[in-house]
């Protein structure tokens, strides 16, 4: 007896996988929407949500799940899950802010980073030239980063915010996981304005590592 599957029987499967990254979209969406409705009367001073709430536009807003183990962690427990929420806090004219957050059993949780405060001491009224290299005074915790995304291989949070709309002086930070926190991992600048200078291209190189730890 030949057997003969019913067309349904297989069309259905096929519908079913085409509709899986449509219904992980929504998801997604679902997720963000929630943390905006937890972050909007906490940092709604701070950052515009209306681009997130508006319309289908993510607005570079992303859902993620770090997979990760506690040191001495028994080797027959399941991995623990870290839920990261990126969204979009406000739009400038040359830089875009994000904050990030983690869901709990209580609620969310706003996540800071390890900034440097930093001091300048430039030789001359252009910015061009600076009379010692930035000194460190000191670390504060912010909330917001410029231009900021998660890496999902690496597991590491990373910034690159322009400080005029040339870009010609810029800062970075790079953040990465450990244990269910993010640790300043990496922070350069440059501070040299290069595009006030009547020779630029001699000026570009000038960047300096204010912070790296041993981790590569």
């Amino acid at each position: 007896m030949n057997f003969r599957p019913r067309l349904g029987a297989i069309l259905l499967p096929l519908i079913g996988a085409l509709l899986i990254p449509s219904a992980a979209g929504a998801d997604e969406r679902q997720q963000i929407l929630d943390a905006v409705k937890w972050a909007e009367p906490v940092m709604g001073r701070t950052c515009n949500f209306a681009p997130l709430k508006g319309g289908k536009d993510q607005a570079g807003s992303r859902y993620y799940e770090i997979k990760y183990r506690y040191r001495g962690q028994d080797q027959d427990s399941p991995d623990n899950i870290f839920p990261l929420l990126q969204l979009l806090c406000d739009r400038g004219a040359y830089n875009e802010t994000f904050i990030f957050l983690t869901r709990e059993d209580n609620g969310y949780r706003l996540l800071p980073f390890a900034l440097p405060q930093i001091d300048y001491d430039y030789a001359d009224e252009e910015f061009t030239k600076l009379k010692a290299p930035p000194r460190i005074t000191g670390y504060k915790a912010v909330t917001d980063l410029a231009n900021a995304s998660f890496d999902p291989k690496t597991d590491r949070i990373s910034m690159r915010a322009k400080w005029r709309g040339l870009g010609d002086a810029w800062s970075s930070g790079e953040w990465r996981f450990f244990e269910g926190e993010f640790i300043l991992n990496e922070y350069i600048v440059d501070p040299v304005y290069e595009a006030n200078s009547d020779h630029p291209e001699a000026l570009r190189q000038e960047k300096y590592t204010i912070y790296k730890t041993g981790t590569p």
